[in-house]
Formats: C-alpha cells, sequence, structure tokens
C-alpha cells in the first residue's frame, strides 16, 4: 500500500452548553454531520526527500503542523499530501478538527500500519476536541449528536441516524469568518458560565424534542426544536457575537425566510454559517428558492447537503472502503 484517500463531512455545532461539576452538561450541546462541504485528501509516501503538500495556504499550514506533531512520536518518512475538496475554516463547519484527525487517522496506517485508533485518540495526538466531543464523535460515526459533557463517566455521546430523505441547507456569507483563535481562547479563558435554568432548558431541548424527533423521524418537531435551541443558545452568546446571529447579512436572510414560514434556522458554532433543515430534496430546493444571491451586497453561499450516518473513509489504491469508521 503507497497511497490512501481520506474523505470526511462537515460538522454542525448548535451551541455549546457551557454547564459545571454541579449542572453537568460542561461542554455539552447538539451536533450532526452533513457529507458536503467535506475534505477529500490524497496521502502517498513522497518520492523526493521533503514533504510536498498541495492544497491553499490555510490547509498547507494545518497540514505541515499536523504531520509536526505525529513526528514527536512516530517515525513518518516523507509525504506527499494532495487536497482535492476543502471545508472552509472558520465558518461553523469544523474543518479543522476533521482535517487534523483525517490526515492522522491516513498518515498513521499508511507509514504505520495502526488502523484501529479512534478519533479520540487521534485528536490527544494533533491537540483538537479541546472542548466538545461532537467533531470528534463525529468523524468515526456521523449521525445526530448529543454531547453531555466532560464531567459524564462512560458514553459522553449518544447517536441516532438521521433520516436518510431529510437534507440540510447551509447558507453562509463567501467573505465571512466567524470568532476564533485567541479571541475564541480569551473568550472561553473568561470562564463564562450559564445559569441553571438555561442549562436544564437547553439539555431538556437536546435529549426530550431534539434526539426524540430524530428517532422517531418528526421532521416538524426536530425544525422547531433546533430552532428554539439555536435562538435560547444565540441569546447566551449574543453578548460575544453580537447577536442570536453572528453576520448580521444571516440574520436579515433568516428573519426574511421565518417571514415566509420557513423554520429551523441555526447557527453553527461562532458561524457566520447557519443550517436549516429539510424533509426532503424538494423542500430543500424550495428553501433555496427563498434566499437571495447576495445580501447587502454580500455574496452568499448556499449548499443542499445530505447526512453524513456513517464515519470518515479512508480508501486504498483499488478504491475500495478499506476503513469505515461507523
Amino acid at each position: 500500500m503507497t497511497r490512501i484517500q481520506m474523505r470526511t463531512g462537515a460538522r454542525l455545532h448548535f451551541g455549546l452548553i457551557l454547564g459545571n461539576p454541579r449542572d453537568g452538561w460542561q461542554f455539552g450541546g447538539i451536533g450532526l454531520m452533513v457529507r458536503r462541504p467535506g475534505w477529500h485528501v490524497e496521502v502517498q509516501r513522497a518520492a523526493a526527500a521533503m514533504d510536498e503538500v498541495r492544497a491553499s495556504a490555510e490547509a498547507t499550514s494545518r497540514i505541515v503542523r499536523v504531520l509536526s506533531q505525529l513526528r514527536e512520536n512516530a517515525k513518518l518518512p516523507p509525504l506527499k499530501i494532495t487536497v482535492s475538496s476543502e471545508i472552509p475554516f472558520h465558518t461553523g463547519l469544523g474543518g479543522g478538527t476533521q482535517l487534523a484527525i483525517g490526515i492522522a487517522s491516513a498518515c498513521l496506517w499508511l507509514c504505520n500500519g495502526q488502523r484501529d485508533l479512534t478519533a479520540v485518540e487521534l485528536a490527544q495526538k494533533v491537540g483538537r476536541s479541546e472542548r466538545s466531543a461532537i467533531g470528534t464523535f463525529g468523524f468515526d460515526h456521523g449521525g445526530f449528536l448529543v454531547d453531555q459533557g466532560a464531567t459524564v463517566t462512560g458514553n459522553r455521546v449518544q447517536r441516532v441516524s438521521i433520516p436518510d430523505a431529510w437534507k440540510f441547507v447551509l447558507i453562509r456569507p463567501v467573505a465571512g469568518q466567524g470568532m476564533s483563535g485567541a479571541d475564541e481562547q480569551s473568550w472561553f479563558g473568561a470562564r463564562p458560565e450559564m445559569s441553571s435554568a438555561l442549562i436544564r432548558e437547553l439539555s431538556q431541548l437536546a435529549t426530550q424534542e431534539l434526539f426524540t424527533a430524530v428517532q422517531n423521524e418528526t421532521f416538524s418537531r426536530f425544525a422547531e426544536g433546533l430552532e428554539l435551541y439555536g435562538d435560547t443558545a444565540g441569546r447566551f452568546y449574543a453578548r460575544a457575537q453580537g447577536d442570536i446571529f453572528s453576520s448580521p447579512v444571516i440574520r436579515s436572510v433568516v428573519a426574511e425566510l421565518r417571514r415566509v414560514g420557513i423554520r429551523g434556522a441555526a447557527q453553527s458554532s461562532w458561524g457566520p454559517g447557519i443550517c436549516i433543515p429539510a424533509e426532503s430534496e424538494e423542500h430543500a430546493e424550495h428553501i433555496v428558492s427563498q434566499i437571495p444571491k447576495q445580501n447587502a451586497g454580500a455574496e452568499l453561499s448556499v449548499v443542499i447537503s445530505e447526512a453524513q450516518n456513517s464515519g470518515a473513509a479512508l480508501l486504498t489504491e483499488a478504491s475500495a472502503p478499506q476503513k469505515t469508521l461507523a
């Protein structure tokens, strides 16, 4: 085996629940995995004496950093890494975590034969999953996920498959990014904490409304619950991001969609991207028809994606999945 292809989906996260050891749900929350956008990466042994990375500037920088971290404890030869599809960073899609874990997984399998490391173990090697477990668990399993927080012993994340017919409309300003880096670290470093009442409200929505709605394939209940969860969490995070939705452009879009009766819009992470669930492909296309290509002069990216109910995939030269994390 001389090369591996790695493919991931994207992670949506609808607001951390900032609990504490007393109330639980410390860095808990809800999220789900979608197929698009995703990372498509080929990893192979390099013919040259040094690594060769073909990707955007930011993706290249991150891949080089992951390789450096891996080489602190593993022997890797020079590698050629080619990225053919990317997830935009800092837009609420969890691109950094999916890339780092995916590169680590592919490199350690190709070079050292390590096939059975979990995403949690891989994340520890590359410095990811500092707070939420949604991205790491989603990398391995896909689906709709309820993370009950860092203080839970045993199964921290509960998972259920999303109905195949459901789609997700992803909207973001092409030029926009959410809070990240030093600003994010500083905000969490101040140890903001939700009230017991807010923790209780969000956790009940997560477990009693949303998880049950997905399990029972009750779309209207899911859309209404997701909108309520997003708005409720967003009011708490408004002190850091300016409003329930971090982007003024997205606020305008959501207001118009809600005016015409489209439910379910919720921001992912710090945004600016949002997700709107759809009951079918036709429903998703109807939602898209209500969204302008530009708003207040800002170009919008609009994507209809399927849910991803399985983990990321690693494929060998034969192009047959040799390891699908499920």
